[in-house]
């Protein structure tokens, strides 16, 4: 029998929810023969995705709905989230080199690493708003190639 090589599911944009799909991601991922350090790199990439829509685009509205679509080919793992919350502003996808990490633990930001994570792990990157909906395309190479 053929593993699955696709997987496209809706859930709440909730923090809890978004848990619950990246176990459903990382089993699909289990079947389909993804290696642990693939998936482990994959995963990181769509949480801090995921999780910037929970937190970022639904954030005035307190609910919505996300719809992710997950591909894997045999070089890289491919992933759609769409959202209808607000936009992604422009600024977010300037290149990033993180905050300055040169200072003492205590002074250390609490943020501003998800987007540089999220550049630095994929090999392909597209944000795009058709209508009301935000998609978010993005690869992540196989074979620790990224």
């Amino acid at each position: 029998m053929t593993p699955p090589q696709a997987i496209e599911f809706q859930f709440d944009a909730s923090e809890q929810a978004v848990r619950r799909a990246l176990s459903r991601v990382r089993q699909f991922w289990q079947q389909a023969g993804v290696s642990d350090c693939d998936a482990g790199q994959a995963e990181i990439v769509l949480a801090e995705a995921l999780n910037n829509v929970v937190e970022h685009a639904y954030c005035n509205t307190g609910a919505g709905r996300i719809e992710l679509r997950c591909r894997v080919g045999s070089d890289q793992i491919d992933m759609t989230i769409l959202d209808q919350g607000g936009p992604v502003p422009a600024h977010v996808f300037a290149q990033r080199t993180g905050p300055d990490t040169d200072v003492p633990l205590n002074d250390l930001p609490e943020g501003g690493f998800g987007w540089m994570l999220i550049q630095k792990m994929t090999c392909y990157l597209h944000y795009q708003r058709v209508g009301g909906t935000n998609c978010l395309c993005f690869a992540v190479l196989r074979g620790g190639n990224g």
